[in-house]
């Protein structure tokens, strides 16, 4: 399953002016740390996504990308075993090097 977010800037910047778009982003932050944290909770995997072809995702929930457009997504789902093994060891160097 994912989670699409969109964003209507008027809702924010009425009231936070030219802080509205870090405000936005802050509190959308609380939102997908909170999707990890239940998911993670319940034994499944998620991943924020901020990088994704907004104008796909505009069109898919006919959004004008101007006045609401999407601004964030979030898979979350069942992990394959196999996949945390290969996780651990892409991140190996953080145990080796103490970080």
């Amino acid at each position: 399953m994912i989670l699409y977010f969109s964003y209507v800037p008027y809702r924010t910047e009425w009231r936070y002016g030219h802080l509205a778009h870090r405000i936005a982003l802050v509190d959308l932050g609380h939102v997908g740390e909170n999707i990890y944290l239940a998911s993670t909770s319940i034994g499944l995997g998620t991943c924020g996504i901020g990088a994704c072809v907004t104008s796909i995702c505009d069109e898919m929930f006919e959004l004008d990308g101007e006045n609401e457009f999407i601004l964030y997504s979030q898979p979350f789902g069942k992990v394959n075993p196999e996949d945390f093994a290969k996780e651990k060891s892409f991140y190996e160097f953080v145990e080796k090097e103490g970080l």
